[in-house]
């Protein structure tokens, strides 16, 4: 029914570069390495997102969404001023969003205070 490990199985072998390939796929496995308590293992996907160009990498995933991830993963690691980055760089990009995609990121789990 809920085959996590075999869903994330499946998401490690749709990488084929962390910075060329479709980020959604390293977004998704982020999100399960976090869910299992494994951190590093979501910073270090997410990372090279945020380090290739908009035309390499970023398929159907938005630099805010990454920051978000990055930032509760940071945070998880217990290294506050990496999560303060990201937060911060969210915040910037909220002050600029359309109140839809205002609504949908304060109602995330690791949300900026504003």
């Amino acid at each position: 029914m809920h085959d996590t490990l075999g869903a994330m199985r499946a998401f490690e072998r749709g990488i084929y570069s962390r910075t060329l390939g479709f980020t959604r796929t390293n977004y998704h496995l982020a999100r399960h390495h976090l869910a299992r308590g494994e951190p590093r293992r979501a910073a270090d996907l997410l990372r090279p997102a945020l380090q290739g160009s908009l035309e390499s990498s970023n398929y159907y995933v938005t630099h805010t969404e990454v920051h978000q991830l990055l930032a509760e993963a940071y945070a998880r690691l217990g290294q506050p001023d990496s999560a303060l980055v990201h937060r911060r760089w969210i915040a910037a990009a909220l002050a600029q969003a359309d109140s839809g995609a205002r609504a949908r990121l304060a109602a995330a789990p690791d949300a900026p205070s504003r």
